[in-house]
Parts: C-alpha cells; sequence; structure tokens
C-alpha cells in the first residue's frame, strides 16, 4: 500500500511539469516554420495585352487573307515563391516570376521578376487563414522580335509607361522595378499534410489574382 501511494503522490507531482513543458513545445511550434509554394499569375498586363494583340492579329490576317487563321497567344504565367513565419503573425519571402507571352515564332514578350515581400496573417484558424502581401523588387520587361536577319533579338521593353494603367500595375517609370499590393489573401488545407492552397488577390506585376498550392515544413 505504501509502494502504492507513492506512485500515486510521484504523478501528481511530475504531471503539472510535464504539461507545462509540453505547453510551451505548443507554443513554440508555430515560430520558424518555412513553406514553399507554386502559382500561376492571373490578371496581368502582359496577358491582357497578348489578348488583345491576339485578337487584332488574328481579325486582321482573317481580313486581308481571307481565311480562318487565329493568333492565339501561349501564356506561361508561373511563380515560384518562399516563405518564413518568425510566428503566427509575421512572415518575410521572396518570389521568382516569369510573365511571358508568346507569339513564337513571330513575337515573345513578358515580365521576369524578383520580388522579396512581407506578410501580415490577420486571422489564424486551424483550417483557413487570411494575411496581407506587399512585395518590390526586380522587375524587368522584354521583348524578342525577329530582326532583319530572321534571328530573335531580345531587349528592354516598356510599354506605355506614361500611362494610368501602367502605374496601377506596378511599373516605376523606365526602372527594372516592381511593387506588387496584395491585401487579400486566404490559405486553407488541401487534407495532405503539410500542403496547403491559397489564392492572393492585389495589383501589380504579379497580376490581379495569383493563386497555387504551398508546402509547409
Amino acid at each position: 500500500m505504501k509502494k502504492l501511494l507513492t506512485i500515486i503522490l510521484l504523478c501528481v507531482t511530475l504531471l503539472p511539469a510535464r504539461a507545462q513543458a509540453q505547453e510551451g513545445t505548443d507554443m513554440a511550434s508555430p515560430g520558424g516554420s518555412n513553406e514553399i509554394g507554386v502559382a500561376l499569375l492571373t490578371g496581368t498586363y502582359f496577358q491582357a495585352l497578348g489578348l488583345v494583340a491576339g485578337g487584332l492579329g488574328s481579325l486582321i490576317t482573317s481580313v486581308s487573307e481571307n481565311g480562318l487563321y487565329m493568333s492565339l497567344p501561349f501564356l506561361v504565367p508561373v511563380s515560384v515563391e518562399y516563405a518564413h513565419w518568425f510566428n503566427d503573425r509575421i512572415a518575410v519571402g521572396a518570389s521568382l516570376n516569369a510573365d511571358i507571352v508568346s507569339f513564337l515564332p513571330e513575337l515573345a514578350f513578358g515580365r521576369i521578376s524578383v520580388m522579396p515581400d512581407f506578410r501580415y496573417r490577420w486571422l489564424n484558424l486551424d483550417t483557413f487563414k487570411i494575411y496581407s502581401k506587399i512585395a518590390a523588387g526586380y522587375s524587368e520587361c522584354f521583348l524578342m522580335d525577329p530582326g532583319e536577319d530572321g534571328k530573335m533579338a531580345i531587349g528592354s521593353y516598356q510599354p506605355y509607361l506614361q500611362d494610368l494603367w501602367s502605374y496601377m500595375t506596378g511599373d516605376f517609370g523606365n526602372l527594372p522595378l516592381g511593387f506588387q499590393l496584395s491585401p487579400i489573401c486566404a490559405e486553407g488545407h488541401t487534407g495532405l499534410k503539410g500542403l496547403d492552397y491559397f489564392c492572393e488577390l492585389g495589383i501589380g506585376p504579379l497580376g490581379f489574382c495569383t493563386f497555387g498550392l504551398k508546402k509547409r515544413f
């Protein structure tokens, strides 16, 4: 009986300490987390320009040649990103983005950007989260066009930088800089361990809507 009472007494003494240690582990677990993601960019300046150019090109070709030739653009709107969350609220990251519109072998134009970003999480539920994101960094536009010799030449390209649309989409004059503001961003669980889906609504070189998948580790 004395041995049983001694064991019970030890258990009662050790349980609060173990619970406190477990609580400290759970509190610390959100900090120091990382994530990598792959996304598609939609609603960008160059996508709109490419669709308009494709439509006009098709119309002009059809009228001039009396045919059904379609000059539709081939889009490459891809973003690869990384972020480090210091805690439940604050993270910093960076993204590598390619927004390319191709009419090859006739023409190709677009934007390549590398943009560090800052994120602040407003809502942090177990299955759903809302955050805001601001990004700024290198953003270079380019144009590939065959010259007189038929070879493709690549050069810097800044279209219509003095109009209102350019400023709305985050261009800085003739400088290779870009600015993205995404006030409404959401993410949720896919049901697979560590894999989330996300969607970011904003304005800038990355477009009006970015959506994809991210892996937490």
